[in-house]
């Protein structure tokens, strides 16, 4: 798919082994730099003035200001920035401060996958993701199947078909996915639905999390 602009992270509010775990988990992606860590809503304020990244990953326990106030501020400070809340549970409360404040993902702590890069991607490319948004909180997290069971779903899809998947895992838009692939726009658009309804999933972030866990890491051959 050749070679893609990294977007820029800044980590907020994050302890040391949960801010080492996200560079490591982020630089290994090859997708994702990390401009910085702040402790405080009121460093982070101060430092992304400077770094101008892309999209803030916030610790909804963040000292100073509190979660909601400090995505409204970094907000004002960038409207054209992203903020994705990073949290130790679902509590409704919370989920719901984060959503109307204006945080474009949510996501659990415990729950985070490998596929953590190409949703950033999806989010800075004007996507919205709650994985554990207050509409699908009861429904548990991604589906307890095995990997292999995952992996026999993805044996049918053509070398094409497998070439949208990774697009769609790397964040790219249909436009860009089409272009590379000599298709339409449309055409990507309609084969990612079917995609969806093959794997039983919704939206373009659990494309790519059941393609991490199938092993999909690869270009696959044109067919």
């Amino acid at each position: 798919m050749g070679e893609f602009e990294k977007v820029c992270v800044h980590l907020a509010g994050h302890d040391y082994l949960t801010g080492r775990a996200l560079h490591e988990l982020l630089d290994v992606s090859g997708l994702i730099q990390v401009t910085g860590e702040s402790a405080t809503g009121q460093q982070a304020l101060q430092q992304v003035r400077d770094e101008q990244p892309d999209i803030v990953i916030l610790n909804a326990e963040i000292a100073g200001n509190g979660m909601a106030e400090t995505i409204q501020d970094l907000l004002v400070v960038d409207a054209n920035m992203k903020v994705v809340v990073l949290a130790n549970d679902s509590s409704p409360e919370v989920m719901d401060a984060a959503h109307r404040t204006g945080a474009h993902g949510y996501f659990l702590r415990g729950a985070i996958l490998e596929d953590l890069a190409a949703a950033l991607r999806i989010i800075h490319r004007g996507g919205s993701i709650h994985p554990t948004s207050p509409a699908s909180r009861d429904r548990g997290k991604y589906p307890s199947e095995t990997d292999e069971a995952i992996r026999s779903r993805f044996k049918s899809f053509t070398g094409r078909d497998l070439q949208i998947i990774r697009g769609v895992t790397e964040g790219l838009t249909n436009t860009e996915i089409a272009g590379p692939l000599h298709l339409s726009e449309a055409t990507v658009k309609a084969r990612i639905s079917r995609i969806k309804r093959h794997l039983g999933v919704t939206n373009r972030v659990q494309i790519a999390v059941q393609s991490a866990r199938a092993g999909i890491t690869s270009s696959p051959p044109e067919h």
